[in-house]
């Protein structure tokens, strides 16, 4: 996970010259404010329109995110990746084995602020609709009630440094920070997963090239610092500490 920075989003219009976003926020809104009390419940489930996933964000979020997942930094050549929502638009938990609690962040549906883009299996297999605060009885839970109140456990690479709540010790990455910050984002999007296949992979994802970087590091106290050869080595160990390049926040920490 790197630190990432947000940048203004242009608006994208509908035909009647409304930005779109603005548009459902607004909906949504006058849709809750007809019977608060059952959508708090659950009774009734807010339709909440996919305008969030539009092309438009999606291209810029893989632009500023470097073509990576928020979370994981596995990149998202092979894959559109899914704009996630920081807080959850339906419903949220705050542990894994609770019920589902309604009707969840929706008046941040389309709220540039609250996207991410992530690879499937973060945002489908482990995040989903978890949202753990550090006070739940300060959570926020309508649209009159303060966000900036929260105390999330979850990292937000766009508002903080991943680097003051994890860090990487070899291919393994390990919470840091004495709040637990760390510990808890890497334990409910499963950062170490091993065992599976492709993309779920990623320790093992990571552990590779790990490997092939100390093995690198190895062979520099064997060749002359003034060859051409000792200077390519040294090259590609920090070209992959760049922030287009996968796992980079565990090479800059490793190498």
């Amino acid at each position: 996970m790197i630190r990432l920075k947000r940048t203004p989003h242009d608006p994208f219009y509908t035909h009647g010259k409304k930005c779109k976003l603005t548009h459902e926020t607004t909906e949504i809104i006058t849709c809750y404010n007809t019977n608060p009390l059952a959508y708090n419940t659950g009774a009734l489930k807010l339709s909440i329109d996919s305008a969030y996933s539009h092309d438009n964000i999606k291209v810029k979020l893989k632009r500023i995110q470097k073509n990576k997942c928020a979370f994981c930094e596995e990149n998202l050549h092979g894959q559109h990746g899914e704009v996630e929502h920081f807080r959850p638009k339906k419903f949220f938990k705050q542990n894994p084995s609770d019920k589902e609690n309604y009707p969840g962040y929706f008046w941040l549906s389309y709220n540039w602020s609250n996207l991410l883009l992530a690879c499937i299996t973060c945002n489908q297999k482990w995040k989903k609709n978890l949202f753990p605060i550090k006070n739940p009885e300060k959570r926020a839970i309508n649209h009159h009630y303060d966000v900036s109140k929260e105390k999330p456990y979850f990292i937000n690479p766009y508002i903080e440094d991943p680097q003051n709540f994890i860090q990487f010790r070899g291919p393994l990455v390990i919470g840091i920070d004495k709040c637990n910050r760390g510990r808890v984002t890497i334990k409910y999007f499963n950062l170490n997963r091993t065992g599976e296949t492709g993309i779920n992979s990623i320790f093992e994802e990571r552990k590779s090239l790990y490997d092939k970087l100390d093995a690198i590091k190895d062979s520099l106290s064997q060749i002359s610092k003034s060859s051409q050869l000792y200077q390519k080595l040294i090259d590609n160990i920090n070209n992959a500490k760049k922030a287009n390049e996968r796992f980079s926040a565990m090479v800059r920490d490793n190498f």
